[in-house]
């Protein structure tokens, strides 16, 4: 068993951003994210998160940035146990006795000069399977309408409710908190992704569990 679950282990890294054809798809406020039909019925607590690589040529520093604005984001849901794990610590089997599921990710686009951009594509992995749980990717682009409508609605729901929709623009401006609403907002399809596949489990049973 722990040998498969190293082999398993070195399976995620090898594939990590790869979606198969097995992952049931479903359109959101953006590109795409996709569930597995699977993942109401398996219990994830603890997850290690492998901070993100980069395609868009960061420096330490962003990359930095961004990976401790995401972890903080998933950890305000309070869903998991979130421990944050390097590539060597993540391949260590004394590490993952007690992890359910691996987040990993890259960030696929940047632009800090207004309009500000940022592209993540990130994916949950269970650990005994290697098999994907969650996977989200977007570029949000400041200068897009659709952009700018959610952020709107993020800072609505999110952040103050009744103060002017106009001090969303302080969003637009610093790369930090824009690098905050992206990452709140992929993050939240897990939520939605999971409530879905559960409605559509109970529909098949006709609403029996």
């Amino acid at each position: 068993m722990k040998i498969a679950k190293v082999f398993m282990v070195m399976a995620l890294f090898f594939s990590a951003g790869c979606v198969t054809s097995d992952f049931f798809l479903k359109k959101a406020h953006f590109d795409n994210f996709y569930v597995s039909s699977y993942f109401p019925e398996f219990y994830v607590k603890d997850v290690a998160f492998v901070p993100f690589s980069s395609q868009a040529g960061l420096s330490r520093d962003q990359l930095a940035m961004i990976n401790e604005v995401f972890v903080t984001e998933l950890r305000k849901r309070n869903w998991y146990r979130v421990q944050v794990m390097d590539n060597v610590q993540a391949r260590d089997f004394s590490r993952l006795e007690k992890i359910d599921a691996v987040i990993s990710g890259e960030v696929i686009n940047y632009q800090e000069q207004e309009p500000l951009k940022l592209g993540l594509q990130v994916s949950m992995r269970y650990l005994n399977t290697g098999q994907t749980a969650w996977s989200a990717s977007n570029v949000f682009d400041a200068s897009s309408r659709e952009t700018v409508s959610l952020l709107k609605k993020y800072y609505r729901e999110k952040k103050y409710a009744g103060s002017s929709l106009w001090e969303h623009k302080a969003y637009l401006i610093s790369i930090k908190k824009y690098a905050e609403f992206c990452s709140s907002v992929l993050i939240d399809t897990i939520k939605e992704g999971w409530e879905k596949e559960l409605a559509l489990n109970k529909n098949k049973s006709g609403g029996k569990r």
